[in-house]
């Protein structure tokens, strides 16, 4: 991993949201144990998560000593125009694949740390997480 995208990434405020960009590479993933309780693949809806390492995201996060989950939320497939939406996650999953198999060496990608993060200084900003987890943004079809 570059600390040099980590450095240069400065957490983001809109409409209501505390987003962080990532420069995700391989060596950021945490690999998913078997039998775990994680989500594994894609599901149905487009929900799925992937695990990074604390340091690899660009928050104070001091109870997550093993990883830090970001995930895409479910959509109602059943619901009318979903299609697109979880089109277009499936294309962010696929990326995550190909880098956790080496084809690619980066996910450029924005994450939301609330409702768990808090933001404890306004200079410089600093984001806080009470809970391990982030959240991908529904991506635009």
């Amino acid at each position: 991993m570059s600390a040099m995208p980590f450095l240069m990434a400065q957490p983001a405020y809109a409409a209501g949201k505390l987003l962080v960009q990532l420069h995700v590479t391989k060596a950021d993933l945490v690999p998913k144990k078997p039998g775990s309780h994680y989500i594994n693949g894609f599901v149905d809806g487009g929900q799925f998560e992937i695990l990074l390492r604390p340091s690899s995201v660009p928050v104070q996060a001091p109870m997550c000593h093993g990883s830090i989950i970001a995930r895409m939320p479910w959509s109602n497939p059943r619901q009318p125009g979903t299609g697109p939406a979880i089109a277009a996650k499936k294309q962010l999953f696929d990326k995550f694949e190909a880098l956790q198999a080496g084809r690619i060496t980066s996910v450029d990608v924005t994450v939301d740390a609330a409702p768990y993060g808090k933001q404890v200084s306004a200079s410089p900003r600093v984001i806080r997480l009470s809970e391990c987890n982030v959240f991908f943004l529904q991506p635009s079809p």
